[in-house]
């Protein structure tokens, strides 16, 4: 008797470990399909992440909002062709391509009162939002960086 409990009671711990690890694999899966899907290897996901801590470290000061053209025009007209009519597949607007609760949670957290729909504003939103260490929510961005390969 005690011989089939213990049988039972070790049958279950198996079914619960493997369980577990497959339960573990499929988010490991998941996590390495979306890196797959940007096309970013390892090296560069460290490179990003260490920018990311490196840039968001800093308070956001006058000097920190850097205008940096080059990064500017490469958005531009990689998100839009510098086309403030564009709207893209998922809803994003204008040149940059905010989507609205994206430009709605940057306008909250740079307590930036902007109109969505205006260039400048989105220009203006878009360097403070880099100088904030939110430049990664554009794959321009991160294609400017090096950080994911440039389809275009």
């Amino acid at each position: 008797m005690k011989n089939k409990t213990k049988a039972k009671l070790i049958v279950i711990a198996v079914f619960i470990i493997l369980a577990l690890f497959c339960i573990a694999l499929t988010f490991y899966l998941y996590a390495m399909n979306d890196l797959r899907k940007l096309n970013i290897t390892k090296e560069a996901h460290a490179s990003f992440s260490n920018t990311y801590l490196v840039a968001t470290s800093n308070v956001i000061t006058p000097e920190r909002i850097k205008k940096n053209t080059d990064l500017l025009d490469y958005c531009l007209w990689d998100e839009s062709r510098d086309d403030m009519s564009k709207i893209g597949l998922q809803g994003e607007i204008g040149a940059l391509q905010y989507k609205q609760k994206t430009w709605d949670w940057f306008g909250d957290k740079y307590n930036f009162d902007g109109d969505i729909h205006n260039r400048q504003d989105q220009i203006d939103l878009f360097h403070i939002a880099v100088a904030g260490g939110d430049g990664y929510h554009w794959t321009c961005w991160l294609k400017y960086y090096g950080l994911l390969k440039d389809t275009n």
